[in-house]
Protein backbone atom coordinates (compact mmCIF):
# COMPACT_ATOMS: atom_id res chain seq x y z
CA UNK A 1 0.00 0.00 0.00
CA UNK A 2 1.21 3.58 -0.73
CA UNK A 3 0.38 7.07 0.22
CA UNK A 4 -0.19 9.52 -2.46
CA UNK A 5 0.47 13.15 -1.94
CA UNK A 6 -1.08 15.51 -4.09
CA UNK A 7 0.62 18.71 -4.44
CA UNK A 8 -0.77 22.11 -5.64
CA UNK A 9 1.56 25.50 -5.99
CA UNK A 10 0.50 28.57 -5.42
CA UNK A 11 0.82 31.28 -7.95
CA UNK A 12 3.94 32.79 -8.19
CA UNK A 13 5.47 29.35 -9.04
CA UNK A 14 8.61 28.44 -7.26
CA UNK A 15 11.96 27.38 -9.56
CA UNK A 16 12.15 24.82 -6.73
CA UNK A 17 9.95 22.52 -4.51
CA UNK A 18 11.46 20.45 -1.71
CA UNK A 19 9.14 18.09 0.91
CA UNK A 20 11.39 15.55 2.12
CA UNK A 21 9.54 15.54 6.16
CA UNK A 22 12.28 18.14 7.20
CA UNK A 23 9.82 21.25 7.00
CA UNK A 24 6.66 21.31 9.18
CA UNK A 25 4.21 22.83 7.03
CA UNK A 26 2.05 25.61 8.73
CA UNK A 27 -1.42 24.13 8.35
CA UNK A 28 -1.66 20.44 9.04
CA UNK A 29 -5.78 19.38 9.00
CA UNK A 30 -6.84 15.11 9.41
CA UNK A 31 -10.18 14.72 7.62
CA UNK A 32 -11.40 11.02 7.89
CA UNK A 33 -14.12 9.92 5.47
CA UNK A 34 -15.14 6.17 5.82
CA UNK A 35 -12.07 3.82 6.80
CA UNK A 36 -9.94 7.13 5.41
CA UNK A 37 -7.78 9.61 7.07
CA UNK A 38 -6.76 12.07 4.39
CA UNK A 39 -4.78 15.35 5.63
CA UNK A 40 -4.60 18.96 4.06
CA UNK A 41 -1.22 20.61 4.33
CA UNK A 42 -0.23 24.23 3.52
CA UNK A 43 3.26 25.49 3.34
CA UNK A 44 4.75 28.58 3.50
CA UNK A 45 7.93 31.15 3.86
CA UNK A 46 8.00 34.12 5.63
CA UNK A 47 4.40 33.53 6.42
CA UNK A 48 3.78 33.47 2.36
CA UNK A 49 1.74 30.58 1.79
CA UNK A 50 2.98 28.58 -1.53
CA UNK A 51 1.70 24.80 -1.64
CA UNK A 52 -1.08 23.16 -0.84
CA UNK A 53 -0.46 19.49 0.33
CA UNK A 54 -3.22 16.60 0.53
CA UNK A 55 -2.33 13.12 1.65
CA UNK A 56 -4.52 9.95 0.17
CA UNK A 57 -3.63 7.09 1.74
CA UNK A 58 -4.28 3.38 1.36
CA UNK A 59 -3.48 3.48 -2.15
CA UNK A 60 -3.15 0.60 -4.41
CA UNK A 61 -1.06 0.32 -8.25
CA UNK A 62 -0.53 3.98 -7.57
CA UNK A 63 -3.66 4.92 -8.67
CA UNK A 64 -6.70 7.56 -7.82
CA UNK A 65 -10.03 6.31 -7.70
CA UNK A 66 -12.51 8.56 -8.41
CA UNK A 67 -13.87 9.09 -4.52
CA UNK A 68 -9.93 9.84 -3.69
CA UNK A 69 -10.19 12.61 -6.51
CA UNK A 70 -13.35 14.16 -5.75
CA UNK A 71 -12.32 14.32 -1.78
CA UNK A 72 -8.44 16.14 -3.03
CA UNK A 73 -10.52 18.15 -5.28
CA UNK A 74 -13.32 19.32 -2.38
CA UNK A 75 -10.03 19.57 0.24
CA UNK A 76 -8.28 21.86 -2.10
CA UNK A 77 -11.31 24.16 -3.25
CA UNK A 78 -11.89 24.24 0.22
CA UNK A 79 -8.33 25.14 1.65
CA UNK A 80 -8.16 28.36 -2.02
CA UNK A 81 -11.31 29.55 -0.68
CA UNK A 82 -10.87 30.19 3.12
CA UNK A 83 -7.04 31.69 1.74
CA UNK A 84 -8.49 34.24 -0.60
CA UNK A 85 -11.33 35.13 1.78
CA UNK A 86 -8.99 35.37 5.13
CA UNK A 87 -5.61 35.72 3.52
CA UNK A 88 -5.94 37.51 -0.12
CA UNK A 89 -8.26 37.49 -2.84
CA UNK A 90 -6.26 38.03 -5.60
CA UNK A 91 -4.05 34.19 -4.06
CA UNK A 92 -4.39 32.00 -7.23
CA UNK A 93 -3.73 28.28 -7.58
CA UNK A 94 -1.38 27.41 -9.86
CA UNK A 95 -2.66 25.42 -13.19
CA UNK A 96 0.43 23.26 -12.59
CA UNK A 97 0.08 20.22 -10.05
CA UNK A 98 1.68 17.08 -9.11
CA UNK A 99 1.70 14.26 -6.87
CA UNK A 100 3.75 11.29 -5.96
CA UNK A 101 2.96 7.65 -4.80
CA UNK A 102 5.02 6.61 -1.27
CA UNK A 103 5.27 3.53 0.80
CA UNK A 104 2.91 4.01 3.54
CA UNK A 105 5.11 4.54 7.04
CA UNK A 106 7.89 6.75 4.68
CA UNK A 107 8.13 10.58 4.49
CA UNK A 108 7.31 12.49 1.40
CA UNK A 109 9.78 12.22 -1.39
CA UNK A 110 9.31 15.65 -3.18
CA UNK A 111 12.05 17.94 -4.88
CA UNK A 112 11.40 18.97 -8.14
CA UNK A 113 12.43 22.27 -10.12
CA UNK A 114 9.96 23.62 -12.48
CA UNK A 115 11.78 26.56 -15.16
CA UNK A 116 8.84 27.86 -17.17
CA UNK A 117 10.41 28.46 -21.06
CA UNK A 118 9.50 28.21 -24.46
CA UNK A 119 11.33 25.34 -26.57
CA UNK A 120 14.40 26.77 -27.91
CA UNK A 121 13.50 24.85 -31.17
CA UNK A 122 10.31 26.66 -31.59
CA UNK A 123 10.33 29.61 -34.48
CA UNK A 124 6.94 31.52 -34.81
CA UNK A 125 6.22 31.58 -38.60
CA UNK A 126 5.67 35.44 -38.30
CA UNK A 127 4.17 35.37 -42.32
CA UNK A 128 2.03 32.69 -41.83
CA UNK A 129 0.66 34.14 -38.40
CA UNK A 130 0.12 38.04 -40.50
CA UNK A 131 -1.72 35.43 -43.04
CA UNK A 132 -3.81 33.62 -40.56
CA UNK A 133 -4.90 36.64 -39.12
CA UNK A 134 -6.54 38.22 -41.94
CA UNK A 135 -8.42 34.85 -42.54
CA UNK A 136 -9.44 34.19 -38.98
CA UNK A 137 -10.63 37.66 -38.25
CA UNK A 138 -13.90 37.31 -39.35
CA UNK A 139 -14.46 34.02 -37.03
CA UNK A 140 -12.50 35.79 -34.24
CA UNK A 141 -15.10 34.70 -31.97
CA UNK A 142 -15.24 31.31 -32.31
CA UNK A 143 -11.28 31.45 -32.11
CA UNK A 144 -11.88 33.16 -28.87
CA UNK A 145 -14.27 30.24 -28.09
CA UNK A 146 -11.67 27.54 -28.73
CA UNK A 147 -8.71 29.57 -26.78
CA UNK A 148 -10.56 29.52 -24.17
CA UNK A 149 -11.11 26.16 -23.59
CA UNK A 150 -7.86 25.27 -23.58
CA UNK A 151 -7.41 28.47 -20.76
CA UNK A 152 -6.79 26.20 -17.82
CA UNK A 153 -6.82 29.55 -15.74
CA UNK A 154 -10.70 29.45 -16.41
CA UNK A 155 -12.85 27.56 -14.37
CA UNK A 156 -13.92 24.16 -16.16
CA UNK A 157 -17.22 24.88 -16.41
CA UNK A 158 -16.89 28.17 -18.68
CA UNK A 159 -14.50 26.57 -20.90
CA UNK A 160 -16.74 23.53 -21.39
CA UNK A 161 -19.39 26.30 -22.52
CA UNK A 162 -16.86 27.54 -24.68
CA UNK A 163 -17.13 24.69 -26.93
CA UNK A 164 -21.16 24.11 -26.14
CA UNK A 165 -21.07 27.74 -27.57
CA UNK A 166 -18.75 27.22 -30.53
CA UNK A 167 -21.07 24.33 -31.67
CA UNK A 168 -24.18 26.63 -31.28
CA UNK A 169 -23.04 28.93 -33.57
CA UNK A 170 -22.29 26.08 -35.60
CA UNK A 171 -25.36 24.36 -35.54
CA UNK A 172 -27.98 26.29 -34.15
CA UNK A 173 -30.75 28.30 -36.21
CA UNK A 174 -33.76 29.45 -33.96
CA UNK A 175 -33.03 27.69 -31.23
CA UNK A 176 -32.85 24.32 -33.20
CA UNK A 177 -29.96 22.21 -33.87
CA UNK A 178 -30.04 21.92 -37.84
CA UNK A 179 -29.83 17.85 -39.28
CA UNK A 180 -25.96 18.73 -40.26
CA UNK A 181 -25.43 18.62 -36.31
CA UNK A 182 -26.65 14.85 -35.98
CA UNK A 183 -24.76 14.27 -38.92
CA UNK A 184 -21.22 15.99 -37.77
CA UNK A 185 -21.81 13.75 -34.46
CA UNK A 186 -22.43 10.43 -36.06
CA UNK A 187 -18.90 10.28 -36.86
CA UNK A 188 -17.57 10.33 -33.56
CA UNK A 189 -20.34 7.96 -32.42
CA UNK A 190 -17.99 4.94 -32.21
CA UNK A 191 -15.28 6.34 -30.42
CA UNK A 192 -17.51 8.09 -27.78
CA UNK A 193 -19.20 4.43 -27.26
CA UNK A 194 -15.51 2.75 -26.81
CA UNK A 195 -14.27 5.05 -24.30
CA UNK A 196 -17.33 4.29 -22.11
CA UNK A 197 -18.31 8.67 -21.06
CA UNK A 198 -22.06 7.30 -20.71
CA UNK A 199 -24.90 5.07 -21.37
CA UNK A 200 -26.62 8.18 -22.80
CA UNK A 201 -26.09 9.09 -26.64
CA UNK A 202 -23.86 11.76 -27.18
CA UNK A 203 -26.01 14.67 -28.57
CA UNK A 204 -27.76 13.66 -24.72
CA UNK A 205 -24.58 13.50 -22.84
CA UNK A 206 -23.47 16.80 -24.35
CA UNK A 207 -26.57 18.66 -23.30
CA UNK A 208 -26.33 16.67 -19.43
CA UNK A 209 -23.14 17.98 -18.87
CA UNK A 210 -24.02 21.58 -20.47
CA UNK A 211 -26.88 21.85 -17.86
CA UNK A 212 -24.24 20.97 -14.95
CA UNK A 213 -22.02 24.00 -16.41
CA UNK A 214 -24.30 26.26 -17.05
CA UNK A 215 -26.85 25.84 -13.48
CA UNK A 216 -23.53 24.60 -11.37
CA UNK A 217 -25.00 23.27 -7.96
CA UNK A 218 -23.51 20.84 -5.11
CA UNK A 219 -27.18 19.21 -4.66
CA UNK A 220 -30.62 19.70 -4.97
CA UNK A 221 -30.87 22.41 -1.72
CA UNK A 222 -28.23 24.27 -2.73
CA UNK A 223 -27.87 26.17 -5.99
CA UNK A 224 -25.65 29.03 -7.06
CA UNK A 225 -22.19 27.51 -6.23
CA UNK A 226 -19.55 28.89 -8.55
CA UNK A 227 -17.72 25.29 -8.96
CA UNK A 228 -18.80 22.13 -10.32
CA UNK A 229 -19.79 19.42 -7.32
CA UNK A 230 -16.45 17.20 -6.86
CA UNK A 231 -18.62 14.17 -8.86
CA UNK A 232 -19.63 16.76 -11.70
CA UNK A 233 -16.02 18.02 -12.12
CA UNK A 234 -14.58 14.92 -12.51
CA UNK A 235 -17.13 13.69 -15.15
CA UNK A 236 -16.66 16.92 -17.23
CA UNK A 237 -13.07 17.00 -17.02
CA UNK A 238 -12.98 13.59 -18.23
CA UNK A 239 -15.17 14.29 -21.45
CA UNK A 240 -13.66 17.97 -22.09
CA UNK A 241 -11.17 16.62 -23.60
CA UNK A 242 -13.60 14.72 -26.39
CA UNK A 243 -15.19 17.38 -26.57
CA UNK A 244 -12.32 19.47 -27.44
CA UNK A 245 -11.25 17.55 -30.62
CA UNK A 246 -14.24 17.11 -31.84
CA UNK A 247 -14.61 21.17 -32.00
CA UNK A 248 -11.45 21.35 -33.20
CA UNK A 249 -12.39 18.40 -35.96
CA UNK A 250 -15.11 20.99 -36.77
CA UNK A 251 -13.07 24.04 -36.89
CA UNK A 252 -10.45 22.93 -39.14
CA UNK A 253 -12.73 21.40 -41.75
CA UNK A 254 -15.42 24.55 -41.68
CA UNK A 255 -12.84 27.39 -41.69
CA UNK A 256 -9.97 26.25 -43.80
CA UNK A 257 -9.57 28.40 -46.72
CA UNK A 258 -13.22 30.21 -46.00
CA UNK A 259 -11.47 33.53 -47.01
CA UNK A 260 -9.37 34.10 -49.98
CA UNK A 261 -6.39 36.82 -49.11
CA UNK A 262 -5.48 38.95 -52.35
CA UNK A 263 -1.76 40.37 -52.14
CA UNK A 264 -2.32 43.59 -49.51
CA UNK A 265 -4.60 42.92 -48.13
CA UNK A 266 -6.37 44.32 -45.09
CA UNK A 267 -8.74 43.83 -42.23
CA UNK A 268 -12.07 45.46 -42.35
CA UNK A 269 -13.62 46.23 -39.44
CA UNK A 270 -17.84 46.17 -39.49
Amino acid sequence: MKTCYYYFPIEPLLEHYKDDGTEEPIVDIPVQKDDKIYNVSLFAINQLPYLIRISIPKIENETLSDDDMQVVQMLKEHMVSLLKTNYNPEIEQSIASFQKFIDENKPPSLNLEIKKQLSKDYKLDFENLRMVFYKSFPIRNETRLLADATNKKIPLQYRFLSLYKLLELEFKRRGEWTAEYDIFLKRFEEDYTKRNFSRIKIKGYIEDLRSKCAHVKTNKDIIGVTQLSNKDMVEVQIFHEFLFNLCVNLFSEKHKDKIKIEKGAHVWLD
